[in-house]
């Protein structure tokens, strides 16, 4: 349960690139900001393992605390790639977070903004 997290600039915002051989415990993908939420606008998730993969805001329990998109039902080798015009808002002062039912490798490339 480690992840590696790569947070990018884009012109509007930010890209996260996360990877975790093991998200049973639950990942943050990026850090939360005091007085802020961040906002959704493109999720891809690729999955190495026949997990379920959920994404949401916060971690409670060693799990996604508001779950906003999944669970995921992912086949070992496959990708889903779902874009949310407008924006998925997440809880304020919260971290994006996402989780799998159980041990397998998983890669998390979300593109939003934080406001």
């Amino acid at each position: 349960m480690a992840v590696t997290a790569v947070t990018n600039t884009s012109r509007n915002g930010w890209i996260v690139n996360a990877y975790s051989a093991d998200a049973s415990g639950c990942e943050v993908a990026l850090a939360a900001v005091t007085g802020k939420r961040h906002v959704l606008e493109h999720v891809t998730v690729v999955s190495g393992s026949a997990i379920d993969v959920t994404i949401g805001d916060g971690e409670s329990s060693s799990a996604v605390e508001t779950t906003r998109l999944g669970p995921l039902d992912m086949a070992a080798g496959s990708s889903v790639s779902i874009p949310l015009p407008g924006g998925l808002y997440l809880t304020s002062g919260k971290a994006v977070t996402f989780d799998a039912e159980g041990a397998g490798k998983v890669c998390v490339i979300l593109q939003g903004r934080t406001e």
